[in-house]
């Protein structure tokens, strides 16, 4: 829930919510389906951008107009999530090329060209 609350724009699987928190995609699978029994979250399809194309996804978000979530959102707020890092190395992810204008994107590394 946590990582929900703090994913605006939400997040578009099991596994992505998973990789924020540190347990398994089948424990987080299961975890969004019992919250969302619970009402506390959603899943909605939306348009999304992926490799450079608008394509319908499902979403996971916080269900925010949840009374029983309204009560936990202070105690949500406090929880501190695992640290996650980055790929530290690297050729940039051929999904992402779309996103690069002035380079040669398979030419870019993470690490050296992250800023």
């Amino acid at each position: 829930m946590a990582t929900l609350v703090r994913a605006p724009r939400g997040l578009t699987s099991a596994r992505s919510v998973a990789s924020r928190v540190g347990t398994s995609p089948t424990t987080a699978s299961t975890t969004l389906q019992n919250l969302k029994c619970a009402d506390l979250v959603r899943r909605v399809r939306e348009p999304r951008l992926w490799r450079g194309r608008a394509i319908e996804r499902e979403v996971w978000y916080a269900n925010l107009r949840s009374d029983e979530l309204e009560g936990l959102l202070a105690y949500l707020h406090r929880v501190t999530l695992p640290h996650v890092t980055a790929p530290s190395s690297g050729p940039l992810p051929e999904h992402l090329w779309h996103l690069v204008w002035n380079a040669e994107p398979g030419d870019l590394d993470i690490a050296r060209d992250a800023t």
